[in-house]
């Protein structure tokens, strides 16, 4: 997984926070009815794999996932996961 880091206009590295850490877990939880594949899925995944960490994607169960998050789910393997509450 190739991933490229942004910058704001002044040079700083753009990056994003979990909502929640809990032993070798990332949480990102969503709230949203159409979720694609965005720049902070992107950036924590990344982080998940370079740490060895698993990312867990919480969606509502009638949330629709994008074709690009989807195979960028499977290219990922066992380092992100999307689950549906």
């Amino acid at each position: 997984m190739d991933f490229q880091y942004r910058y704001t206009r002044h040079q700083v590295l753009r990056e994003s926070r979990p909502d929640a850490r809990v032993g070798k877990q990332i949480y990102l939880l969503k709230q949203c009815v159409h979720l694609g594949l965005t720049y902070q899925v992107q950036f924590l995944a990344n982080l998940a794999t370079e740490s060895r960490q698993k990312l867990m994607i919480e969606v509502p169960h009638g949330c629709v996932v994008s074709r690009g998050l989807a195979e960028f789910i499977r290219l990922c393997g066992k380092s992100v996961v999307l689950r549906r509450l």
